[in-house]
This record gives C-alpha cells, sequence and structure tokens, in this order.
C-alpha cells in the first residue's frame, strides 16, 4: 500500500491508512478534531462537510466536501482545511461571528458544516452575494429549522463586507490567515502516486456513490479498489473541438456547470444544475462516474441521451466509441469489457447539429435538492415555424435504464405543434416505459407523472409556441 500524504489545516500527513477510510473518521479518530460532525454517512445531511483545496493552474481551489464519503485515498496531494483550521486561537472568525450575533446556531450540532460550506465558497469567489452563499449551504441540513437566522447572518455578512474598502481581501484573509506559499511548498514535497502498479484493482473516481453503495463500517479496511481522478491527459479537462465538445470522464459537475464556454453553447442546461444533488456532492461527482453507475434515474444520463452524447472507451484492445443510448443494457449492466473504463464523453455542440434547438430538463423529487426523481426527462427540440422539425426525448424511473424515447422522437418529427400532437406523443411515450412500482411511487404514478413532463418540455421551453392554458385544460 503505498503512502497517502497530504496537508491538514497546516501539517504535512503520511500515513498508510486504508484509501477506503472515511476522512471523517480520520479526522475525528485519529487527530482527535471533534467539530467535523458524523451525521449521515451518505453525504445528504453537510454535518461532515470540510474544505478540499487544491492548486489548479497556479490558482488556488477551494471546495466544499462531504467528508463522511470522502475516501481518505482521494485526498492525496491536497489540502484538507477544518472548522479548527480556520478559527482564531481568540474570538470567532467573520463567518463565526456572523452566525453568533444573528442568533443562527440553535444545537450547534450541524453549524460547523454550514461554516465550513461558506468558507469554501467565500475563498473561491471574487465577490460576495446573498444568493451565491445560500446555494453554497444547498447542502446542509439543520434540524432545529434554524434557516432564518442563517439566512439572516448571512445577508448581514454580504452587507458588513461589501461596504468596506477591499472588503473582500480582508475577509479572506481573517478567514485563512495562512502563507499560501508555505501550503503550496508543501504541497510540491508530495510526491504523486503510480497508480500503474495497481494491478487488477478497479478505478473509482467521485465515490460520491460508491461509498454509499459499501455502506458502513464496511469502507474502513477496504482496499480491493483504488480511489483517485486518473492524471491522464483529457481525464480532467473540457476542450471543444470541431464542433464538439470532449468532455474527461473524471471532470465533476461542478467542472462542467461553471465551464462558461459551455455555459453559453448548451443555454438550457443551467436547468439541470439546479437539480443535480448539491454543491457538496456536485465538486466530486464525476459525469463518467455516473454514467458508469448506470442508474435507471442518473440524472446525467437522462440529459445526456437527448443531446446525441457518445463515449470514449479505452482497454487493452485499443479505443472504441459506443452511443450513449446504447451503453445502457440492462438494470446495472452496461457495455464495457473486463479491463476497460470511460476516457471522455464527446457532445455535438446543438447550435452546430440542429440550428435553433431547445434543450429542456424536468425533475420530479419530493425535494428540489440533493433528491433522488422518482421520475425525470429531457427534451432537445426544434421547430420551423409551427412544423417539429427535431425532437429527441428521454426518461429515467420508467425502465430498467435511463432511457432515449426514440419511437417518441420519431413521431413527433415532422408534425405540426398542437395539442393532438402532444396528445399522441404521450400515448407513444407511454408505449416505450415498463415502469415499476416502488418507494418513489406506483408504476401507474410514473406513467403519469411521464405524461406530464412530455407536455411540460413544450410548454417550458416553448412557451410563444402556443397558449399554455389550452395545453392543460385539454
Amino acid at each position: 500500500m503505498e503512502i497517502t500524504s497530504f496537508i491538514f489545516n497546516r501539517e504535512l500527513i503520511r500515513i498508510n491508512e486504508s484509501g477506503a477510510t472515511p476522512l471523517v473518521d480520520w479526522i475525528r479518530h485519529e487527530k482527535g478534531h471533534s467539530a467535523t460532525k458524523i451525521g449521515c454517512r451518505e453525504g445528504d445531511c453537510g454535518a461532515c462537510t470540510v474544505v478540499l483545496a487544491e492548486k489548479v493552474d497556479e490558482t488556488w481551489l477551494f471546495q466544499a466536501v462531504t467528508s463522511c464519503i470522502m475516501p481518505l485515498e482521494r485526498v492525496h496531494g491536497k489540502w484538507v482545511i477544518t472548522l479548527e483550521g480556520v478559527t482564531p486561537d481568540r474570538g470567532l472568525n467573520p463567518v463565526q461571528a456572523a452566525f453568533a450575533r444573528a442568533q443562527a446556531t440553535q444545537c450547534g450540532f450541524c453549524t460547523p458544516g454550514f461554516l465550513m460550506a461558506l468558507t469554501a465558497h467565500i475563498l473561491n469567489s471574487k465577490t460576495l452575494s446573498e444568493e451565491e452563499l445560500l446555494t453554497a449551504i444547498d447542502g446542509n441540513l439543520c434540524r432545529c429549522t434554524g434557516y432564518q437566522s442563517i439566512r439572516r447572518a448571512i445577508r448581514r455578512l454580504v452587507k458588513k463586507w461589501n461596504n468596506q474598502p477591499d472588503g473582500m481581501a480582508e475577509l479572506k484573509r481573517q478567514l485563512l490567515p495562512v502563507d499560501l506559499n508555505e501550503i503550496a511548498a508543501m504541497m510540491q514535497s508530495i510526491k504523486k502516486k503510480n497508480y500503474s502498479e495497481e494491478g487488477e484493482r478497479p478505478f473509482v473516481a467521485g465515490a460520491t456513490d460508491y461509498m454509499v453503495q459499501l455502506g458502513y463500517p464496511h469502507r474502513r479496511g477496504l482496499n480491493k479498489v483504488s480511489f483517485f481522478v486518473r492524471e491522464e491527459e483529457g481525464f480532467k479537462s473540457i476542450r471543444k473541438e470541431q464542433g464538439c465538445y470532449y468532455i474527461g470522464a473524471g471532470v465533476t459537475a461542478s467542472q462542467l456547470f461553471n465551464n462558461r464556454e459551455f455555459a453559453a453553447d448548451f443555454p438550457g442546461f443551467s436547468g439541470v444544475k439546479n437539480r443535480v444533488s448539491s454543491t457538496p456532492i456536485r465538486n466530486v461527482a464525476t459525469l463518467g462516474g455516473n454514467l458508469v453507475n448506470a442508474s435507471p434515474i442518473a440524472d446525467f444520463a437522462i440529459a445526456l441521451l437527448v443531446l446525441d452524447c457518445r463515449l470514449q472507451l479505452m482497454g487493452a484492445e485499443g479505443e472504441r466509441q459506443v452511443q450513449l443510448k446504447d451503453f445502457f443494457k440492462d438494470y446495472k449492466l452496461i457495455d464495457l469489457k473486463p479491463g476497460e473504463r470511460v476516457r471522455s464523453l464527446v457532445v455535438p455542440v446543438p447550435a452546430e447539429v440542429v440550428p435553433g434547438g431547445v434543450f429542456h430538463f424536468e425533475k420530479i423529487s419530493k425535494r428540489d435538492i440533493l433528491d433522488i426523481a422518482s421520475v425525470n426527462s429531457a427534451a432537445f427540440i426544434c421547430l420551423e415555424g409551427n412544423r417539429i422539425v427535431h425532437a429527441a426525448l428521454s426518461a429515467g424511473g420508467v425502465a430498467p435504464v435511463p432511457l432515449l424515447l426514440e419511437k417518441t422522437g420519431l413521431f413527433l418529427c415532422g408534425r405540426e405543434l398542437s395539442i393532438e400532437t402532444l396528445k399522441g406523443a404521450q400515448k407513444v411515450a407511454s408505449s416505450e416505459i415498463s415502469p415499476i412500482s416502488d418507494i418513489r411511487g406506483t408504476a401507474a404514478y410514473k406513467s403519469k407523472l411521464l405524461e406530464h413532463l412530455v407536455l411540460a418540455h413544450f410548454v417550458d421551453a416553448l412557451p410563444e409556441a402556443f397558449k399554455q392554458e389550452a395545453i392543460w385544460l385539454n
């Protein structure tokens, strides 16, 4: 087993601990730092949130992550910051002080997680805004329901520091009064791991779902997989080339959503961000992992199916490509040979394939944030006048696999947009699916949901094409 090395607050750590040991357990039991709390152990509550930092292209990147599903091996070569690492020897730092003045803590169990989520966002931002700070804590739960006082704390923090000359720089200095050059020098002393010697051990990237599947306490001592994001060329990058985006399988959800060029070419894709997990999970979860995990309700799979995405696969026999719609064979069964892995996703730029096309995503779940869909669906639609010239629709939660509704798309293409056309599309979509009854709803309920989502795509994405009232009344 290779040494795992990282910076913990201001200390260089070198350990032989199992790569699958949850970071939160090492923090609490090995280092005795108790501010990082253990709550759900599934990345859902945010009580265990810490800041994970690294230097990317000479720029520091600070991100909030949930340490309960963060394998130790995944922090190799990085900087782990806990609440103890940003708390002054005397008094409070600015974020802590804002919470105290607003009485934004009750039992206090969740408070460290909120503080670290806000700290990560502030350290990684150039400006302060209430809306962005509220988004930063979308992965944190307060079981005492003290959200209004937390909002007040955030509002006061923004007002105070936005009204000061050079306020953002001073706020960051007070939050993290360390010499970043000194930390960078410590990080440079850490040797990269040689994963080529790992043999047949399968590789896991973000592990946000894998660690939950393993369950606790089975994670401790697990040495059957390697937890890391590969360093090979293109695995963590996004590039645009010859009308397509090449997205490395190790690219995280946050990387994709924060890529301005991609956002400009896929204007409707921002609707996916608001419904996919939470900020700490998006900071770690990878696109390749979301697809290989092959959940029938995987949000990225549903979104990418309608964009004609294909996958570049690598293995002992060389490289090959497969359309995403053909990648999913059956429940949790994918077209990936032994020893193969996904190298990148290839997504054509919509405007160059279907000029004037509109992308739209819908998700039905109990919670808006950090929840699994009962049914989710995406559509890519293009009209010429009132005639549908392109239609691709997908659906999740209604089949053993993320499903491209090919018959529904064929039915819509070439038809005039009308209530009758959409009713016909609903019937065709219902004939393509095979939902089952489970904890997220009965089969009949899911079928009805999909019927409504077929309408919703057109009503929300093309509101000027017809009167919405007529759609719902009929």
